[in-house]
């Protein structure tokens, strides 16, 4: 397996032999540390995964313009059984021409192509000129990413990959996109949950038949539901927006991640993609928008453009929270049109060009990170975000029949993030496997910190033990910085809510996450001695032995 260097200032492509153990996500965060922030690295799934798993994920690190730090992004695309395929391990992009190149990828070599009459086409344009067969594979970007627009991402097939300013490191390299060759010969598999049993509990049930829009129920009942520029947590026209009543309006037309049975994603009858559940709170119900048309309308927008959907709504989100007096400083008009018409100009980078700054009081990012949940009702979120991981640690978010215990949450949260680290640099997705253990949690578990522990340490997935995804987790976890980060005052202030005036009690939160991190340390510390010991204690004896004899005098038995 090689590592691709691609040069775009000199138009250079070079493929050098690795011939070092790393893989995966650690592969590429040693990469990007090794050739500098300016270089975009790209890492296929291990070799384990794709042996072991018909959906693998690959991770790309980069430099971040907006968050000022390396960060990464893991993706369950097919994108990366691409780079295995071709023999890559990793590809790392750097340097930058002054005209648009886009990049493909073949059996035979790699070409840079000049696509400066791309710029400015959406990431489908792009697709229907660069790709040459059905089965080929792209990640491109959108007209906002051409023109420097910060919060932008990159997509394939219309739909975004994760990474919140991915569009703009692209813009950073002159880069439009690239294309990999596809394989049709690819044996996909059943899915990717590993506890087979939990895909016949009620959570699998509920989401393969309602889609992800089910979550909107668990948001409104534990009060992590956006309102309204998270100026409440509960609003019953949500339930116009639930599974059941999406169901009724559009039938059931699933949408996956590659060959994941779960299926959170939905069509319409024609086709078109519908937006996310993430996307009907962070650009529905978060901005005022309880029907579901209008709200397709702006998410299509926003994806047409390029821009990141969590970030655009909490954009639109903060001004709406400093209220209407507040609309004419930013232009603003809080109607339908008056949102279109914004997310136009966002697009256009005639405002925010540099980001948020210009947003005063914006409560939606620390570092510009955004933030898709209430965190007043996401106690685990909070802990994600302030821990400047970012995400997505579902177990109790949608599991527990009431708002869990905080000391028992901290310490799911914690091992949740632990082994969601560990599963991507293993290259498995991680948010199936977190829901198929959770989903089948006692309800006890969310209310004491003795049975969450107990609960969370008998985890197991794609046959990799607790204790393996453990060490891995924490050894990707002393690489990310470490630090917490303050969320927003407006989250941890007392402030009315329909549902109550609970706050996050963000220290005390933290204060749990530090101890279990220790116990963890600890524990792992114990385990690294005993097997030190076994293996000095089993090692044969070769050779004769020292004998002191009785007078102490050295001698040989």
């Amino acid at each position: 397996m090689d590592v691709l260097l691609v040069d775009l200032k000199k138009l250079s492509v070079d493929r050098i032999e690795d011939s070092s153990t790393e893989e995966g996500l650690l592969l590429g965060i040693g990469l990007h540390r090794k050739y500098g922030e300016d270089s975009l690295v790209l890492s296929a799934p291990p070799s384990s995964s794709i042996s072991s798993s018909s959906i693998n994920s690959w991770s790309i690190v980069w430099h971040s313009a907006i968050m000022g730090r390396e960060t990464y992004a893991v993706s369950n695309s097919s994108h990366g059984y691409s780079l295995f395929r071709l023999g890559i391990k990793a590809m790392v992009i750097m340097g930058r021409n002054e005209r648009m190149k886009y990049l493909l990828l073949n059996q035979e070599r790699v070409e840079i192509i000049a696509s400066e009459n791309l710029r400015y086409s959406s990431s489908l344009s792009f697709e229907n000129i660069a790709l040459s067969s059905l089965s080929d594979l792209a990640l491109s970007t959108g007209p906002s990413a051409d023109r420097g627009v910060k919060y932008t991402v990159i997509q394939s097939k219309g739909k975004s990959i994760n990474g919140f300013d991915l569009g703009y490191a692209f813009y950073l390299h002159n880069l439009k996109g690239i294309v990999f060759p596809g394989f049709p010969d690819r044996q996909l598999g059943h899915g990717n949950v590993p506890e087979k049993d939990g895909e016949k509990g009620k959570f699998f049930k509920k989401v393969r038949t309602y889609g992800g829009y089910c979550f909107i129920s668990d948001a409104s009942r534990l009060g992590w539901l956006p309102v309204r520029g998270w100026k409440d947590r509960f609003d019953p026209r949500a339930a116009s927006l639930d599974g059941k009543a999406m169901m009724e309006k559009y039938g059931t037309y699933p949408e996956s991640c590659s060959d994941c049975l779960l299926a959170c994603d939905r069509r319409k009858r024609d086709g078109h993609i519908l937006p996310t559940w993430k996307e009907i709170m962070t650009m529905g119900t978060n901005l005022g928008f309880f029907d579901p048309e209008d709200i397709d309308r702006i998410v299509s927008l926003t994806n047409e453009e390029g821009l990141n959907t969590s970030v655009t709504g909490g954009i639109i989100g903060s001004i709406l929270a400093l209220g209407p007096d507040n609309y004419s400083k930013y232009g603003f008009d809080s109607s339908l049109d008056g949102v279109l018409a914004f997310i136009k100009r966002l697009a256009s980078g005639a405002i925010l060009y540099n980001g948020l700054e210009d947003v005063e009081g914006a409560i939606e990012c620390v570092d510009h990170m955004p933030i898709d949940y209430d965190l007043r009702g996401s106690s685990a979120m909070a802990l994600s975000y302030s821990s400047g991981l970012g995400f997505l640690l579902p177990s109790t978010m949608l599991f527990p029949a009431k708002r869990p215990d905080e000391r028992a949450t901290a310490i799911i949260a914690f091992y949740e993030a632990v082994y969601t680290l560990a599963l991507n640099a293993f290259g498995h997705p991680p948010f199936c496997s977190n829901a198929s253990y959770y989903s089948k949690a006692p309800e006890v578990v969310f209310h004491s910190h003795i049975l969450a522990r107990f609960y969370s340490r008998r985890y197991k997935a794609f046959g990799h033990s607790a204790l393996e995804l453990l060490e891995k987790g924490m050894e990707v976890m002393e690489k990310m910085p470490d630090k917490w980060n303050d969320i927003p005052s407006y989250f941890t202030l007392q402030c009315q809510s329909a549902l109550s005036t609970d706050t996050v009690p963000l220290v005390r939160l933290q204060s749990y996450w530090d101890e279990e991190k220790v116990r963890v340390e600890i524990l792992l510390k114990s385990k690294r001695e005993k097997r030190v010991k076994d293996s000095v204690s089993s090692t044969p004896k070769v050779g004769p032995e020292e004998d002191l004899g009785r007078e102490g005098e050295p001698g040989l038995k």
